[in-house]
């Protein structure tokens, strides 16, 4: 697809700019190329793309600048979000930053 591969030439050429390393550069840009091409990845990669993006929102400034009740939002997701995770990597950790966050946003 023609706007996915320009979106990966542009975030090079941001992430060139503000500097980021050359590993990281790859790794963002491999995925703004293949964001709309799941078909052509394989599961395990799938798995590994949307268990990042639902244990990105496992973050203490995240949850405080997007949701007026974090508790709420806690709740929901220790009940809903391990049924989504699709790779054992990403179950493990999802305990390791449910833990961390809980303790970050004091709730119990």
């Amino acid at each position: 697809e023609v706007h996915m591969q320009k979106g990966k030439e542009i975030s090079i050429e941001i992430l060139s700019n503000l500097d980021y390393p050359k590993g990281l550069i790859e790794k963002i840009s491999w995925v703004v190329s293949v964001h709309d091409d799941w078909y052509n990845q394989n599961d395990h990669q799938v798995g590994i793309l949307m268990d990042a993006d639902n244990l990105s929102k496992l973050d203490a400034e995240h949850i405080r600048t997007k949701f007026d009740n974090p508790k709420d939002v806690i709740e929901m997701w220790e009940r809903d979000m391990p049924k989504r995770l699709k790779t054992e990597t990403g179950k493990k950790l999802y305990s390791e930053l449910m833990t961390k966050v809980k303790k970050e946003l004091k709730i119990e």
